[in-house]
């Protein structure tokens, strides 16, 4: 997947009028203080439909998020990667 939008949201089912209601919602997690900074990518079958940055990555030297801004999930991955191992299991994916 490339980090650019490659394909509109409605040519994938989606809606661009939700996704700017997600953006807007996590903006203002950022607005409050709650986050420092969001980056949101929405993908569907292999395509960047949406993509969306805001806020700092770096909140004492004022450097804001961009497209290459890496984020450490730490034991994040956990969680995700063990879901998806078992809906491949559901879907006979794997045995």
């Amino acid at each position: 997947m490339s980090l650019e939008v490659e394909t509109r949201p409605e040519g994938m089912g989606m809606s661009s009028a939700q996704l700017e209601h997600l953006s807007r919602h996590l903006d203002a997690y950022v607005d409050d203080g709650r986050l420092p900074g969001v980056y949101c990518l929405v993908a569907r079958q292999n395509k960047v439909v949406y993509l969306h940055h805001y806020g700092r990555r770096d909140i004492e030297n004022d450097r804001p998020v961009e497209l290459d801004t890496i984020y450490r999930f730490f034991s994040m991955s956990k969680p995700i990667t063990s879901v998806a191992t078992m809906q491949l299991y559901e879907q006979g994916r794997i045995k």
